[in-house]
């Protein structure tokens, strides 16, 4: 009898164990994110285009020149501009800005013409 408690015991447990193991790996394929809800909620983040710009500098004197350097530093760029013209209002949407004035050719260059469509040399 003492033979036969320990596998008694241990196959319910065992039985348990492997079907929550189950269970749990089920909902973890692909297919299963058509079902999901997507997470869009709003989250503020305090001081992130100073630490955007801190990331980008650091990036750039911490890592060796590689094909990434242009693009980090086009960002950082892009990030610095953003600061000083306040594209931002702080509340995460686009600021309206005055449309900008059509430009005027001058009066003394003539117009042009549209180009004409090409010329084949087999008529």
């Amino acid at each position: 009898m003492r033979r036969l408690k320990f596998p008694i015991v241990l196959a319910p447990a065992l039985l348990v164990g492997c079907a929550a193991h189950r269970k749990a790996t089920q909902a973890t394929t692909l297919a299963d994110l058509h079902n999901m809800r997507p997470d869009v909620q709003e989250v503020k983040v305090e001081q992130g285009l100073d630490q955007a710009m801190q990331s980008y500098q650091r990036f750039l004197k911490e890592t060796p020149e590689t094909s990434m350097t242009p693009e980090a530093m086009r960002r950082l760029a892009d990030l610095q501009i953003e600061k000083q013209f306040g594209i931002h209002t702080g509340d995460g949407k686009p600021r309206e800005m005055a449309a900008p004035e059509a430009a005027q050719a001058p009066a003394s260059t003539p117009a042009r013409p549209p180009p004409s469509g090409r010329r084949s040399c087999w008529h």
